[in-house]
């Protein structure tokens, strides 16, 4: 199977330090993905999910996109708080128009998740240990493009009929 870097992957492998611009082609050989004979990682593991894409039907690019779009969409950005100038010693703080934009974005993205329970077509993809709970399992990192781009459309809150 073809993988292709769909983010730069710079960091330790199993091969150690590695730098993969985006576009980089690899192959998987017994589960574990390859860069000119050099293992990577796995291919069921977070690195595979976060920087690899399958390539063997010339969509890994797209499936990259997809995959990322779907799960920025349905994730909370991170906070970057600043420290407050009225106490320098104190933690940080997050001014009023901050805490209102990260409540909007919480509301978003709980509606996207909601919508995401709902589809049935789309629970082949969440992973069966986990009841009450929404974790993507392996193929959804694998899916066709056409079944990411319907999920993305469900996630975005678009009509799909």
């Amino acid at each position: 199977m073809n993988y292709i870097v769909t983010k730069r992957f710079k960091g330790k492998s199993l091969c150690g330090n590695v730098n993969l611009a985006y576009g980089t082609a690899c192959e998987e050989k017994n589960n574990t993905i390859y860069c000119n004979g050099k293992p990577l990682c796995f291919a069921t593991s977070e690195n595979a999910h976060q920087y690899f894409s399958r390539n063997d039907d010339g969509q890994g690019e797209r499936r990259g996109e997809l995959v990322r779009e779907i799960m920025g969409r349905l994730t909370l950005p991170k906070v970057r708080h600043k420290p407050d100038p009225k106490y320098p010693l104190a933690e940080y703080y997050m001014t009023d128009k901050e805490s209102a934009k990260r409540k909007a974005a919480r509301k978003a993205r709980a509606e996207a998740w909601g919508r995401v329970w709902d589809e049935p077509s789309i629970r082949k993809y969440k992973r069966v240990e986990f009841a009450d709970y929404w974790l993507f399992n392996h193929d959804f990192y694998n899916a066709p493009v056409e079944d990411l781009e319907y999920i993305l459309k469900i996630v975005k809150g678009e009509k799909t009929a």
